[in-house]
């Protein structure tokens, strides 16, 4: 199956640990405002960080672009102050 994520939507990538309550896979994860799709399959925990490592060396542009997302997103969930407020 192909999965098409851009890379504007993605609001953070992270490992996910599947299991038998937890459907899918372990392995790495973007996360969007609408779901969270898996991207890399299989992975265990170790593995997840040193590709999400290379994807900030190569794209620094992009990891930037998680923080300050997530920067809004808990502004917007706590009533407009930040956690820093």
């Amino acid at each position: 199956t192909h999965r098409i994520v851009n890379t504007g939507d993605v609001v953070r990538i992270e490992f996910r640990k599947g299991g038998f309550f937890k459907p899918g896979w372990d392995g790495l994860y973007a996360v969007t405002a609408n779901r969270t799709i898996c991207i890399l399959p299989l992975l265990d925990s170790q593995a997840t960080k040193e590709v999400i490592r290379a994807i900030e060396e190569k794209f620094p542009g992009l990891a930037e672009g998680w923080t300050a997302r997530k920067h809004f997103e808990d502004v917007d969930r706590i009533g407009g102050k930040s956690e820093t407020n």
